[in-house]
């Protein structure tokens, strides 16, 4: 697989998603990002996104930040929460940044259906929520054809089927749609 790069840490992307990422943080008063695996994209979105806004990342396991290397410039000013994002904690630090502020929620983690699931209910209007390794599945062949373009290797690990009922549910639209599918990302908007 061809991984994109940010400070010599792997991003754990494909090449294109970090052009697109940095255009639609500079919306969001709040980010959090569930499933930091190595933090080259919570590096790059700390370092890209507007200064007041507020940026936390969470993961159950930090073992693998930066692969090993030493904290890069920038990666000290990142909020990590070393918590599962189903604890209490997380689950009350990521309602209210929903109810309190135009929020922006990237599901990278272990479960990124559920995770969309569980926590779309808390959106607050004009708050965006994404999942990463994505595929549209009312469209297989997109998914196979873009991902031997891009040398993506890795199977989908979120679909639309998995998401559907929260997505009718909570009455999300599609958000940049077809742009973020090209980087294997979903996205959804609470209008």
């Amino acid at each position: 697989m061809i991984f994109d790069y940010y400070k010599n840490i792997q991003l754990a992307q494909t090449i294109g998603a970090k052009e697109l990422i940095k255009d639609i943080i500079k919306d969001f008063e709040c980010i959090l990002e569930i499933g930091t695996l190595h933090a080259g994209l919570s590096l790059f979105i700390n370092d890209n996104k507007k200064p007041n806004t507020e940026f936390i990342t969470f993961d159950i396991n930090h073992s693998h930040i930066w692969q090993g290397k030493s904290t890069p410039e920038g990666g000290d000013k990142i909020k990590f929460a070393i918590v599962d994002c189903f604890s209490e904690s997380a689950i009350n630090i990521i309602k209210n940044k929903f109810k309190n502020y135009k929020t922006l929620l990237m599901c990278d983690g272990g479960n990124k259906n559920y995770e969309f699931n569980f926590y779309s209910q808390f959106m607050s209007s004009n708050s965006v929520i994404m999942l990463h390794d994505y595929i549209d599945d009312t469209l297989p062949e997109y998914w196979s054809g873009l991902a031997q373009i891009k040398n993506w290797k890795a199977p989908p690990e979120s679909r639309y089927s998995a998401i559907k009922e929260s997505v009718i549910k909570y009455g999300l639209y599609p958000y940049r749609y077809k742009e973020l599918l090209e980087v294997f990302w979903g996205a959804y908007i609470k209008p």
